[in-house]
This record gives structure tokens, sequence and C-alpha cells, in this order.
């Protein structure tokens, strides 16, 4: 994986404030059917990148970090305040991963969905110290919430490869075999399926830093 620094913060600054400002004045899509809504960070270079991504741009750091952690934090007053309005049980999480900044969303779910992510990531008993920002401004907005640790994680299973009549050609079939094996060589849990799912028996998940979940 090839790193490629970011350049034109001052721009991407813009875009990203620009990006939320539309966001907040959208506000949360409250309907008959609702049950869940998300907003992820969608700006290019970060857009995009996946786990097979062979250049990834740095993460946001400095100035943009504290643009977009400002940015999920007004989405949350925002939309909690909705929520609030509706008088009923709700999950509302800001989901802050770090390094991977770009990776954070704010997630709210009501009704059938609202246990939907209870469990959904892995945590040991210690937990690092709570520090997402420098500012003293942003802090005291932050120790407003209630933060619980996990990690963040890139899991795939045993069908990840799946068969040869897969792939456009045996190169890239023999290439994503070579990459799979290669990541089982590093550190990873793995969880047995008391319930397969077809031929799914295994997971495999690899820590690739910190996520906290506050609410």
């Amino acid at each position: 994986m090839k790193i490629k620094k970011v350049r034109g913060h001052c721009r991407l600054q813009k875009q990203i404030k620009a990006f939320f400002k539309e966001e907040m004045v959208s506000g949360l899509a409250l309907h008959i059917d609702f049950e869940y809504e998300y907003i992820k960070f969608r700006i290019w270079p970060w857009s995009g990148v996946t786990n097979r991504t062979e250049t990834r741009p740095t993460e946001p750091k400095g100035k943009t970090r504290e643009i977009i952690l400002t940015g999920f934090l007004d989405i949350y007053d925002i939309w909690k305040k909705q929520l609030d309005s509706l008088n009923e049980p709700y999950y509302l999480k800001l989901w802050f991963y770090s390094p991977n900044v770009s990776k954070s969303q704010i997630v709210c779910a009501t009704k059938n969905r609202l246990n939907w992510y209870d469990g959904m990531f892995f945590s040991l008993a210690k937990t690092p110290e709570f520090n997402l920002s420098k500012s003293k401004v942003l802090n005291n907005r932050l120790t407003k919430l209630n933060w619980e640790y996990f990690f963040d994680e890139e899991i795939f299973d045993n069908t990840t490869l799946g068969e040869v009549g897969d792939y456009k050609s045996l190169t890239d079939y023999y290439s994503h075999k070579n990459w799979i094996e290669k990541q089982l060589r590093k550190p990873h849990r793995i969880t047995l399926l008391n319930d397969p799912i077809d031929d799914c028996t295994e997971y495999y998940s690899f820590k690739k830093g910190d996520l906290w979940v506050g609410g």
C-alpha cells in the first residue's frame, strides 16, 4: 500500500465545510418508513478508497481533522433535536476513527433498527486515553458525549478469495490469492461462526486503528 501526500488543504477545507453545511441544511430525513440514516465523509481524495486500493491518501490531520470533527458534531446536535421531538427511543452515535479519520460517520436508527448496531464492534477491557482533539473548544463539546472505545478493523472471511471463474484472468486470481495469504500472515483475530452462512465459516479481523463511538 502506497501512501500519497494530500495537497491543497485550503481548498479541501472549503469543500469540507460546504459538504457539512449542505448536510446540516438537509437535516434528518424523517418519514413514515424511517428506521435509519447515516452520513459518511465523502470528500475526494478520501472517498472511494477501498482495502484493495493501491494508493491511499494520507489521512486528514491538524486543522482539516478539526473541521471534520466539528462538522460531525454540528450534525449530531441538529439530528438529536429532531430525534428528541419524536418522543421514542433512538440510536444516535458519532463513529470517529483514528487515525483513519476519513472513515468516520454519524449514524442513527429507530424502531426495528434500534438495536441493529449492538455488538458490531470489538474491544478489550483496556481503554486508551480519550484525546480526539487538541482544541479546548472542541474538547468541551466532545466531553459532553459518552464515549466507548472499540477496534477499527478490516474484516474478510474464508470465502473472500472465491473461485477462479469469478476473475477476469488467472493473473487477477493469483494476485488476489497472494494478497489474502500475505494478510493472513499478519496478526489478526479469528471468529468461528456457530451458524455458517453458506460456505462462510470464519471471519478474519485485522486491527487498523481505534474507533471511538460517542453519543
